[in-house]
């Protein structure tokens, strides 16, 4: 194999800033779902280049007649994958990842805070069958920008997510 792409869909609890939990302890619950994208060049066998690009996104309403925040980030970067195990058949990858990252929170889809640009870093460890085009992720951005308006607090755009995918490779 000297090339894949990779699409993966996943699910992840909420970034890790302070600013998440608070939302977290006023009834700003859910999940985020993930979206990835990535190709890679391996210029050795265990080891490769490429970019990937991706969005998370999260929606949530405490109840009663509470504002819903929904909370997007969009990113594009570099990663580096690195065969630890395996061949074509199965094969597990440790792939570190660096990125740009503009995210923005929103309250009832008309408060706006600005978008906030951030770089962001991180990884994932990867199983992958190249054979049946198919793997799984499991992965951690780091993406913290500053309090998105005058009353927040620094806020994380990344978090811990599991994925499932597909892949073309040659």
């Amino acid at each position: 194999m000297r090339w894949f792409v990779r699409m993966e869909l996943g699910l992840g609890p909420r970034g890790f800033a302070e600013n998440n939990a608070l939302l977290e302890d006023s009834g700003y619950r859910g999940v985020k779902f993930w979206v990835t994208l990535d190709a890679a060049y391996m210029f050795h066998r265990h080891v490769g280049a490429g970019l990937w690009l991706g969005m998370n996104r999260r929606s949530s309403q405490p109840g009663g007649s509470s504002a819903r925040l929904n909370e997007a980030a969009y990113f594009i970067g570099a990663q580096l994958p690195i065969l630890l195990w395996g061949r074509r058949a199965y094969a597990f990858h440790a792939t570190p990842r660096v990125a740009f990252l503009g995210g923005q929170l929103e309250l009832d889809d008309d408060e706006n805070a600005p978008f906030q640009m951030t770089a962001i870093f991180g990884g994932a460890l990867s199983f992958q069958s190249f054979t049946y085009h198919l793997g799984s992720s499991i992965g951690f951005l780091h993406a913290p920008a500053g309090a998105p308006g005058e009353l927040g607090r620094g806020h994380d755009y990344g978090g811990l997510y599991f994925t499932l995918g597909g892949t073309l490779d040659g």
